[in-house]
């Protein structure tokens, strides 16, 4: 497997971080391409691999969307993201809609960058 191929193709991409900042587009893409040898190291078919880089620029292109307007935020937006990021992990973990409500009114305060780092830590099951 070609770990590059997806890496170039990862930063190819305009639309993952046009919604952000110079600083804020690179932790985005810094934590995009964290993810890619964890998801593609068991994975033999390259089809398969390509399938899982599509699911994860799903989810980068998801937070850069919602760090465009921050105030708009809907809770199912959150549930979607939650649900789409352990979709392409292959792992479940149940989504508490009030969870996502609150957060989505955290999140209408935040800055663009603290709204990064929070949506980061949360969907890696960090919480505060």
């Amino acid at each position: 497997m070609n770990r590059q191929l997806f890496v170039d193709r990862i930063l190819e991409i305009e639309n993952l971080t046009n919604n952000l900042g110079d600083d804020d587009a690179d932790r985005l893409l810094n934590w995009g391409l964290s993810q890619v040898d964890g998801l593609i190291k068991h994975i033999a078919s390259n089809e398969e691999a390509d399938n899982k880089i599509n699911q994860l620029i799903g989810v980068m292109r998801d937070i850069n969307s919602l760090a465009g307007d921050l105030v708009s935020v809907k809770p199912d937006a959150m549930v979607d993201l939650k649900r789409k990021y352990h979709r392409f992990l292959d792992s479940s973990e149940f989504v508490d809609q009030d969870e996502c409500n609150s957060i989505t009114l955290r999140i209408s305060k935040m800055t663009q960058h603290d709204f990064l780092e929070y949506i980061i830590n949360w969907l890696n099951g960090k919480s505060e």
